[in-house]
């Protein structure tokens, strides 16, 4: 039996070392990769979230500068409703309830899926905090809704008392409406590099001029129709 010279074990070690080396670089490089997708997608999944943002604080911009022209048409059609005309009579003369329509789907994907290590956790608690008032307009949308087909809205004897929770529901959603957007615009002003380069009518106005509103996206509702949003 042969004995392996000093030679032939520095060779083995040699040999040996380099194999090791060759594993740990292909995982190295399979990591890299994997990173590399995944920071891809992470990309992406953000550049969706910003574009959201973008297309609820349009539709917020609507929303108010459309229910700001309804409120007082509906404010000015107490002495129409006499007790002879149901509220849901008068509905398209006021132009009926729109409702805030924000979407939260690019958020929702972000926020729950593989690539949110990803993304500066800094982006994910604004954001967090930026769609969390997105609850109140569901269930104010849920007010609106139960308002439209309740006896309040057929009654003519009702219609009064109707019209004023019509006010103070349409009153609220504007209320909200004015707090939310500046939050949009200091998110987007924050995260979006391309947002400062928008036009200047879709951001920064003051109380004094509203910005000039983009196409509606939601509808009226009607008394034999659900609320929009």
């Amino acid at each position: 039996m042969s004995r392996l010279s000093g030679k032939d074990l520095r060779f083995l070690a040699l040999e040996g070392v380099m194999v090791l080396f060759g594993v740990l670089s292909a995982l190295l490089v399979d990591e890299w990769r994997e990173d590399r997708a995944l920071q891809k997608e992470a990309d992406a999944a953000t550049a969706q979230l910003l574009a959201e943002v973008r297309q609820n604080l349009a539709e917020l911009e609507t929303v108010e500068a459309t229910v700001s022209e309804r409120v007082e048409r509906l404010a000015a059609l107490e002495d129409v409703l006499d007790g002879t005309v149901p509220l849901g009579a008068v509905t398209g003369r006021f132009g009926g309830y729109r409702t805030a329509d924000l979407s939260e789907g690019a958020w929702i994907r972000l926020s729950t899926g593989s690539v949110a290590s990803q993304v500066p956790q800094d982006l994910l608690q604004d954001a967090f905090a930026l769609y969390a008032v997105h609850r109140y307009f569901v269930n104010l949308d849920d007010e609106v809704t139960r308002l439209v087909f309740s006896e309040l809205n057929v009654d003519p004897a009702r219609a009064r008392f109707g019209w004023r929770i019509a006010q103070g529901l349409m009153g609220q959603q504007l209320e909200w409406v004015r707090l939310a957007i500046p939050r949009y615009r200091d998110f987007l002003a924050r995260w979006d590099p391309s947002w400062e380069s928008a036009d200047e009518h879709t951001r920064g106005e003051g109380a004094g001029g509203a910005p000039e509103p983009p196409p509606e996206r939601g509808g009226a509702a009607t008394a034999s129709a659900p609320v929009a949003g």
